[in-house]
């Protein structure tokens, strides 16, 4: 998950309920009374840590995101847009920093992707930039909108989500060419406003295709590998009674609607979170059984390591979160939960 979400567990137990099946879906409510947490070891195999060096070069405040490839961490700072390389072990390697105006360079990083065939690490700014992992310039490839998230195929083509801005109405998944044209668009909705579009929309690769969910205020996930698949619908109770659609809408966190802020997703697990201006809900879904938990947050039952900021899903059937150090001078710990299958 690229979006950042810093939370504080407790340590309290929480309870699978049935999932009520309707033509809506899986209806959850989430203001049901005595809440608990989700425990880790509900859903947890076992947790890992990768300790990250820290050095001059490598300082590290706030993570946006991680990639866990077979031999490489590539780590998104939050602070200075810089891409840093560490070893499986966590030795400090390198980094990736070209931030300017200038050919093969950045303002913002909105994104990254890792394709291990190429063994290039693309950035996605107002444009997609390809580097080799030593930082070289490989390819630029234009864009002909304001790109969320990306995934690289091994023949060149990107699977680019769009969300809708001011003066902008759509919310789209489209498939790009090395171009920049658009082969096919996957998926498209009218979005008068940014309240009904998701900032950060994830694609997450998954065994049955690339996973993404639709813009708010709907809650279906849909799979896309030669054709789009709705995979899951959820109905999510109390639904909002303000108006997110029109020209005027009523901002999200300035009333008790919930907003969805984070979704991830494994080949079993949903994890999706919601927050209004008083209150948080999490909830935890199993695909295989069609149960779900509803909790303020997570609880670490397990070695109850508490100040959790949640990162992304990952190919290899993990979530990926990062802790502070024991030391406050030293940078986050990567933690590594590895989900039951």
């Amino acid at each position: 998950m690229k979006k950042l979400i810093s939370i504080v567990l407790g340590i309290c137990l929480g309870a699978c309920s049935p999932s009520p099946k309707t033509e809506e879906g899986v209806t959850i409510d989430i203001e049901k009374s005595n809440l608990k947490d989700i425990p880790y070891s509900s859903f947890v195999d076992f947790i890992s840590y990768i300790l990250l060096e820290t050095n001059d070069d490598c300082l590290i405040g706030k993570i946006r995101d991680v990639i866990l490839a077979d031999s490489i961490i590539f780590v998104l700072k939050q602070e200075q847009d810089e891409i840093l390389l560490f070893d499986r072990q966590g030795h400090y390697m390198r980094k990736i920093a070209k931030k300017g105006n200038g050919p093969g360079e950045y303002s913002i990083i909105n994104q990254m992707d890792y394709n291990e065939k190429r063994k290039s690490i693309f950035i996605l700014a107002s444009n997609i930039i390809e580097y080799d992992l030593f930082g070289n310039v490989k390819h630029e490839y234009k864009l002909p909108f304001y790109a969320s998230d990306l995934y690289s195929y091994d023949n060149g083509d990107f699977l680019i989500s769009r969300f809708g801005r001011s003066g902008k109405p759509y919310t789209g998944v489209a498939l790009v060419d090395s171009l920049g044209n658009i082969k096919e668009n996957i998926f498209d909705k009218a979005t008068l406003n940014e309240s009904s579009a998701t900032a950060y929309w994830e694609l997450i690769p998954l065994k049955d295709g690339i996973h993404f969910i639709s813009p708010q205020p709907q809650n279906t996930i849909y799979a896309f590998r030669d054709s789009l698949v709705a995979t899951s619908v959820f109905t999510i109770e109390p639904k909002p009674v303000h108006n997110f659609e029109g020209k005027k809408p009523e901002r999200t966190h300035s009333n008790k609607d919930y907003k969805r802020t984070v979704y991830r997703e494994s080949d079993r697990w949903v994890n999706l979170i919601y927050s209004n201006k008083d209150n948080v809900r999490t909830i935890l879904y199993d695909k295989k059984t069609g149960q779900y938990q509803v909790g303020e947050t997570f609880s670490n039952d397990m070695d109850e390591r508490t100040q959790i900021f949640f990162l992304s899903a990952s190919t290899d059937n993990t979530f990926t979160n990062y802790v502070k150090a024991e030391n406050p001078e030293d940078n986050p710990v990567i933690q590594i939960l590895h989900l039951r299958n």
